[in-house]
């Protein structure tokens, strides 16, 4: 969708640095600019020029240049492989796989616990499988978003 057609925009130094995200000091990001405004080669397609705190951007050769709003960003998700199946069989209890949503809200507890199962598949048996299995969801799911 086009926005609409401009030969030259200005900003001043203050909004361009923070558009840029420049985290220096603003007498450092001025001294930057005036050396692209000095620059035979400056921004393709752009003449620059400053005068009292503000920048003005020229499309060169007078040509048009139309600005378009890009598209709302797409989120990205991703997918969950499903694990697969274990090579030595694994016992947790019921209340051990309806209780590990408590420990990780919004997860899926079959998910969850398929993925436990092939993880401890090549483990030693553990002398409690539901605390074992409590402790790496925890671990699994920490800092994830499910």
């Amino acid at each position: 969708m086009t926005v609409g057609l401009l030969t030259s925009w200005k900003v001043s130094v203050g909004l361009l640095q923070k558009k840029c995200g420049s985290m220096q000091a603003e007498k450092h990001f001025t001294a930057h600019l005036r050396e692209l405004v000095a620059s035979p080669t400056g921004l393709p397609d752009y003449d620059i020029t400053m005068d009292a705190g503000q920048v003005t951007f020229y499309h060169r050769e007078g040509r048009m240049a139309e600005f378009v709003k890009p598209p709302a960003p797409v989120p990205v998700i991703e997918a969950l492989e499903p694990p697969a199946p274990s090579k030595r069989s694994i016992m947790l209890s019921e209340s051990a796989i309806d209780r590990v949503k408590d420990l990780a809200p919004g997860w899926d507890k079959y998910y969850l616990e398929r993925a436990y199962c092939a993880w401890a598949a090549d483990k030693e048996p553990a002398h409690n499988e539901d605390a074992r299995f409590f402790g790496w969801a925890k671990s699994f799911t920490k800092g994830k978003r499910p």
